[in-house]
């Protein structure tokens, strides 16, 4: 039942990031700004879309690798 959770938060994650990252793009503003902004969207202290800190720290740890990962290729 984890992992199902796991799942809709990501799919959350990323449905609002796409949404707010389109958006932000209109009116030039840079994509790194606009993860920040969905992300304080979407956490506990925003709409509570995701409440669970654990789940949060998680997804944020997958995030910073996945960066730290685009600037090594890049």
């Amino acid at each position: 039942m984890g992992e199902v959770l796991y799942l809709r938060d990501l799919v959350i994650i990323l449905a609002t990031s796409l949404g707010v990252v389109i958006l932000m793009n209109k009116i030039k503003v840079p994509s790194i700004a606009a993860f920040i902004l969905a992300g304080m969207m979407i956490g506990p202290n925003g709409l509570r879309l995701i409440e669970e800190i654990n789940q949060v720290e998680i997804m944020a740890d997958i995030g910073v690798v996945l960066l730290i990962f685009g600037k090594g290729v890049h």
